[in-house]
């Protein structure tokens, strides 16, 4: 009876997990909707489904937050993120360009970050080599 039970607890925590991987990427709806959907199955096959079911209810409480927050501040479903995602694409590589140009030529720390990034890159590169080519010389001994 005791395997019964914590089956029955996990799969009572899983919509409300896999709705918090919603709240964090708008793609985790898709888990969500599998979690949801094997809870049913579930639930389906449960003589009392009572608990499965609050479980599920639990776990599309904060998907319904977020979705209703998104459509009350965006004015869609789905944040502004997305729209700029799946608006420009290639075309808007100026557009890009001139932000990253603005970025430099008013932000006077993102050169000297870029320049510290690529030095440390180029750094960490030659000592890597420099590690491969003494461990080569060492076996070889």
């Amino acid at each position: 009876m005791a395997a019964r039970t914590s089956g029955t607890a996990v799969a009572c925590a899983r919509p409300l997990f896999a709705s918090l991987a919603f709240v964090a990427r708008a793609d985790g709806l898709l888990l969500f909707g599998a979690a949801c959907l094997l809870v049913l199955v579930q639930a389906a096959r449960e003589p009392r489904p009572r608990r499965l079911l609050l479980g599920l209810a639990a776990g599309t409480v904060p998907v319904l937050v977020v979705l209703v927050s998104q459509r009350l501040y965006y004015g869609w479903w789905l944040p502004n993120t997305f729209q700029a995602k799946i608006a420009g694409g290639a075309t808007d590589l100026g557009r890009g360009l001139g932000y990253i140009w603005r970025s430099f030529a008013h932000d006077t720390l993102n050169a000297p970050l870029l320049l510290g990034a690529l030095l440390g890159l180029w750094t960490g590169r030659r000592e890597s080599a420099w590690r491969a080519r003494a461990a080569h010389q060492c076996a070889s001994q």
